[in-house]
Formats: C-alpha cells, structure tokens, sequence
C-alpha cells in the first residue's frame, strides 16, 4: 500500500470516529434520531487511487553540439624527392700551372694597318705552347689561334687587342692593332724639266711618312721631307712614301721633260654670251687651281 492511501484510509476512519462520538442515539444522525445509523453509514472508498499522470516535460535538451574534435586528416608529403645524381667525379688533384719563365712577352707591342691589313704577331718566353686570341675587335678583325696572324677589319679608327697564353704555364702578353686610313703620296704624278722641283706630301696612315726614291733616271734627290728636284736628265722618276707606324706605302711617278710647263687646253677660247667649255690643264702636278682675270 502507499503512503497517500495510507494518509487518506487514517483521515478517514477520524471523520468516521468524529461522526459515531456525535451521534448519541447511535442512529447515525445529530438530531437525535433513533434508527438512522444505517442511513448515516460511511461507505468508505476503498478504491486505491489511480497513479498521478506523470506530467513531468520529458528532457528535450538539444544534443551537445559543441565542435568535437576534428579527427587528423594530415595531407600525404607530395614534395619531389631529390633524385640528382651524387656528384662522383675524381676529385681534380691536378697541379697548379707554374708561372711562364721567362715571362710571356709578344712583338710588335703595338701595331697600325689599314683595313684588312695583315700583321703576324711573335710571341716569346714561356714553354712555346702558344694560343692567340683577340679580346677586343671592335674592327672586325680575326687572329689565327696557333700562328697568331691577325686580319683587320673595315672599321678604320678601331683598336684591337690581340693576346697571348701558354698551354704549359701561368701568364699572359698583350698587343694593340689601331685600324687606320690607307696612305696617299700627293701629287701621285707630276711633269717637271730638268732641274725643276716638287714638295711631296702625303696623307692617311699614322702620319709620320718616309719619302724615298724607287727608281732614279734622271739623277734627281729626294729628301725624307718629300722635297724632290729633278735631275739634269729628261726621264721618269718614281718616289714612294711610307708610313713608319703601319708600313703602308704609296708610290708616285715624276716625268722629267724638256720645257716642260704648266697650260691650259685650249689656250684661248671665244665664247658666246651664256656658252660653257671644258678648260684642261696639262703640265705640273696635275693639282692646279683655276682663277678668271678680268672677269
């Protein structure tokens, strides 16, 4: 039996023993009726009460959905494996070269030529295992690695630099080729008689110049200026010049006549108001200067 119908069953047998001390005739009323007891009766509730409905609200809490652990996901290594080979060459245990002795040294030092000049370069000392190279040719000029035979270039004005090394030893030698203009003898012809003179000159090259005479016919002189006088002789001279830097030459001829003279072809002429002629001049140099007197 429960509690609760325990309380109830004893809270009710006190009201019924409440009910029999007031009723004195014992009828079951309190008027004082005889005979009523059984009319007055209690029935009592014996019925065991129904449980109480559990109203209780069932337990709607929301899941934990706190962030759970998230579990490790750790991305595979994709990194490229080193296959280079090992580096298994010898270790180089070759000596150093010794120094060239005697030293390198390489002749001409310093050289001049015209375009597509040639000059061969002379190297010495060392062990004469020679390589020649150029390491400026702003000319466009070329060495031959082995004979060491340097060609210019068109670029006159330019500066090469052609050098030397040795297979055998430890050094280096260095020379300069400067590309200059050819060499001109002015005036290359001339006509003279005997005994009459020229002043030679000459241009391009390095600019010092050498005059000489090649051929000699009429027993004249020619100083190193260019200063010519002619011989005695009717003939033909030749007179050359060179230049002392790059070696070039330019040769000249002299001819050596009886009365011979400067004059113009034709000697007199009659023009028209308007009309043009050809006027030629024959004797001398060659190199004159026309003026017009009275014009």
């Amino acid at each position: 039996m429960s509690v609760s119908r325990s309380l109830r069953l004893a809270a009710l047998l006190a009201v019924t023993a409440l009910g029999i001390a007031c009723d004195g005739d014992g009828g079951g009323t309190t008027d004082g009726a005889v005979g009523d007891d059984a009319a007055d009766a209690v029935v009592l509730d014996t019925t065991e009460p129904d449980a109480a409905e559990d109203t209780a609200v069932a337990d709607t809490a929301v899941a934990d959905t706190a962030d759970s652990a998230v579990p490790d996901t750790a991305v595979p290594d994709t990194a490229v494996l080193d296959t280079a080979a090992l580096d298994t060459a010898p270790e180089d245990t070759t000596p150093p070269l010794p120094a060239c002795e005697p030293p390198l040294a390489l002749a001409p030092a310093e050289a001049f030529v015209t375009p597509y000049g040639l000059v061969t370069f002379t190297a010495s000392g060392g062990t004469g295992a020679y390589r020649y190279e150029l390491v400026a040719a702003p000319s466009g000029g070329s060495v031959s690695a082995v004979f060491g035979t340097y060609l210019s270039g068109p670029g006159v004005g330019s500066v090469d630099v052609v050098r030397v090394t040795d297979t055998g030893c430890e050094g280096e030698a260095r020379a300069t080729v400067e590309v200059v203009t050819p060499l001109a003898l002015l005036p290359p012809a001339v006509d003279v008689a005997p005994g009459g003179s020229v002043a030679f000159s000459a241009e391009g090259g390095t600019g010092e110049y050498r005059f000489e005479l090649l051929v000699n016919a009429t027993g004249a002189t020619l100083d190193e200026g260019g200063a010519y006088v002619a011989g005695p002789t009717p003939g033909v001279d030749r007179v050359r010049v060179v230049d002392v830097g790059s070696h070039d030459e330019a040769d000249g001829v002299v001819h050596v006549v009886s009365g011979a003279a400067l004059g113009l072809v034709p000697a007199r002429l009659f023009l028209l108001d308007g009309e043009s002629w050809a006027v030629h001049a024959v004797g001398g140099s060659g190199s004159v200067t026309l003026t017009v007197d009275g014009a």
